[in-house]
């Protein structure tokens, strides 16, 4: 998901589904053996 989220942001995603201008990505994971939860916010 991080790697998605950075190519959104530099532009590099297939053109049919790279978002117009992206300023932020967020990414939200739940897994785990204990169920860890991270967020990630790129810029």
């Amino acid at each position: 998901m991080i790697g998605w989220s950075a190519l959104q942001l530099l532009g590099r995603a297939p053109a049919e589904l790279q978002v117009k201008n992206p300023k932020l990505a967020a990414t939200f994971n739940i897994g785990g053996p204990i169920c860890a939860s991270v967020c990630t916010v790129l810029r």
